[in-house]
């Protein structure tokens, strides 16, 4: 079974990959800037410190672990507004650190924000997209470095609006987010990088 490292693990996604990947026996380190955002899990769970600043501290998150996910993302809807180099510098360093590690898997989760889509309701072509379009800008650059690394075995995940209910029946569309498919519950994300972990 191939170890995962989650950067960003104390993200709302994180914490839900974490705890799948536990319920699950799936062997996973979290991968986080300060231990201490995951002190209930001290002593259940490996956990390595990280920053983007030193990438010595991503390849020492990396080491013994086949797959890399990332879930790092802005922390709230209004430092998402704001211009950001989070998503495109972030993902420079951890292909560098992968091919380092000679490590082939690599996920990153985007957002269907990042092309437009007349499927999906108005007030969010008309309000929401363009007030989250400095994040989204920088996805689109993310997504291209991501698509550039040819060497690696790569998967983009473009959640619709997230919620926090319970588990159900959802829909994968190459691209699009499609009719019907604006909404998902983080437990199905989860779900669905952790299966795409494993292919």
């Amino acid at each position: 079974m191939k170890k995962i490292c989650v950067f960003g693990a104390n993200g709302k996604t994180g914490l839900e990959l974490i705890r799948q990947a536990k319920e699950n026996n799936y062997p996973i380190k979290a991968a986080v800037r300060r231990k201490a955002s995951l002190a209930e899990y001290e002593g259940n769970l490996e956990i390595v410190e990280y920053s983007f600043d030193q990438p010595e501290t991503v390849l020492s998150a990396l080491k013994g672990c086949e797959v890399a996910v990332s879930v790092i993302g802005t922390g709230s809807y209004a430092a998402a507004a704001k211009p950001t180099k989070l998503y495109s510098e972030s993902v420079k360093i951890l292909i560098e650190s992968l091919r380092e590690c000679r490590i082939k898997r690599l996920i990153v989760v985007s957002s269907a924000g990042t092309e437009h889509d007349e499927n999906s309701p108005w007030y969010y072509r008309t309000i929401f997209r363009p007030w989250l379009m400095n994040s989204y800008m920088d996805m689109m650059k993310m997504e291209t470095i991501v698509e550039d690394s040819n060497e690696l075995q790569w998967t983009i995940v473009r959640p619709t609006y997230l919620l926090d209910g319970k588990s159900k029946i959802y829909i994968v569309k190459d691209r699009k987010i499609g009719t019907g498919n604006f909404k998902i519950n983080r437990i199905d994300l989860a779900d669905f990088i952790l299966k795409e972990c494993h292919e």
